[in-house]
């Protein structure tokens, strides 16, 4: 698939920071998952295009490396590319790029194709293909890193789902999952460490008035310090599943 790019310039918010001052990782989420909207609206299959055939992309997963994280008041431009599309899955890669267009970060992500009325994946239709700029190749699926599952948990939190985590989807915003787990994390690790690859896969949606259990086991290697995390409900099923990659500051 010879997929269409697109892209935007942002300018860095001061309350799009962290401690370090730097780009957090939940505020370049909403960078790509507006992106990948803005896309679809302009090539006029966007929310209108959803509400009339009642189909929707959901986000399934994505793999996030930092090279530079932007800072404060940065301008860069983050890029896009459908990738592919498999069956019911649509794939996108990202590039993150600062003004002398030097890389500052990369992504691939996966996406399910919804049918909203039905509630389960459905094949890709024509003109979303067409829409992207698929060239009549055959389909086929990115890969994408395996999550492992946690073998234990050093750190254990809970949180209540609040009335501003829902989105226009009314299920939790893929991006409160992320924020989840990095609370999850002793304050320490934040101060001493800096993420440079996050590895997500959301699993099952949360609704208003659900609590969450978050589990989080940390693999220290050196300077390399590898946090997974799981996420699950108050049904006992889990919701997400994540890997925070961390190097010594």
């Amino acid at each position: 698939m010879a997929g269409k790019p697109f892209e935007k310039e942002y300018c860095v918010h001061i309350y799009e920071t962290g401690i370090d001052g730097a780009l957090r990782i939940d505020a370049l989420m909403n960078y790509f998952e507006e992106l990948a909207l803005l896309q679809s609206e302009a090539e006029g299959v966007g929310l209108e295009y959803y509400r009339k055939h009642g189909v929707i992309w959901l986000l399934h997963g994505f793999d996030i490396r930092f090279v530079h994280p932007p800072a404060f008041n940065d301008r860069i431009v983050v890029q896009t590319i459908p990738s592919s599309v498999y069956r019911f899955m649509g794939f996108r890669s990202y590039r993150v790029l600062d003004t002398d267009l030097r890389e500052l970060a990369t992504a691939n992500s996966s996406w399910i194709f919804l049918d909203t009325n039905k509630k389960r994946p459905v094949r890709v239709d024509e003109n979303m293909k067409k829409a992207y700029g698929h060239d009549g190749s055959p389909e086929e699926r990115m890969h994408m890193d395996e999550i492992p599952s946690l073998s234990g948990a050093d750190y254990m939190a809970s949180f209540r789902v609040l009335t501003t985590d829902i989105d226009i989807n009314q299920h939790v915003n893929n991006v409160v999952y992320v924020k989840w787990a990095l609370e999850s994390i002793p304050p320490s690790i934040h101060e001493t460490h800096r993420m440079d690859r996050l590895q997500v896969q959301w699993l099952k949606e949360t609704f208003a008035g659900n609590k969450v259990d978050v589990k989080t086991q940390c693999i220290t290697n050196q300077d390399h310090l590898r946090c997974l995390h799981s996420i699950s409900g108050n049904d006992g099923q889990e919701k997400c599943r994540l890997v925070t990659h961390w190097k010594s500051r």
